[in-house]
């Protein structure tokens, strides 16, 4: 998508923004957004359970790669 996080959350006012909020075609930039470490959303309520245990990074140490390349 070509949405930065500064276009999602603009800092210190949140703004509560939306990808169909937003003017897509107005830049010429491309933004990758590569999540390293992710865990659920939260436990059985909104009181700051957490996740459930098969839901949640319990290992010590994690890695991940990738690869960009550009195909003509």
């Amino acid at each position: 998508m070509n949405i930065s996080t500064e276009d999602l959350d603009p800092g210190k006012n949140k703004e509560q923004r939306h990808p169909t909020d937003l003017d897509l075609n107005s830049k010429e930039a491309v933004y990758l957004h590569v999540d390293y470490k992710q865990r659920g959303l939260g436990g059985d309520d909104s009181w700051g359970s957490l996740p459930h245990d098969p839901y949640r990074l319990l290992d010590k140490k994690y890695s991940y790669t990738y690869t960009i390349s550009l195909v003509n």
